[in-house]
């Protein structure tokens, strides 16, 4: 959870640039993220409810499930 928002993150971290390439080439999310060399910053959140949906969390499940390779 973030704090002082309705809204959820998860920080994956990885070994090298070529693993965050890789990542992005492999499972492609389209949502806010943001990503340096070696970390994926993913933060879901929806506007139109003003805070989480149930989409969100169903999406958090899918990336938790596609990022374990």
């Amino acid at each position: 959870m973030v704090d002082g928002r309705d809204a959820m993150q998860k920080v994956f971290l990885f070994k090298n640039f070529n693993e965050v390439w890789q990542h992005f080439k492999q499972k492609s999310v389209q949502n806010p993220l943001k990503s340096t060399f070696f970390q994926v910053d993913i933060t879901l959140s929806t506007h139109d409810c003003g805070g989480l949906s149930e989409n969100d969390v169903k999406l958090a499940k899918f990336i938790e499930t596609a990022a374990k390779f």
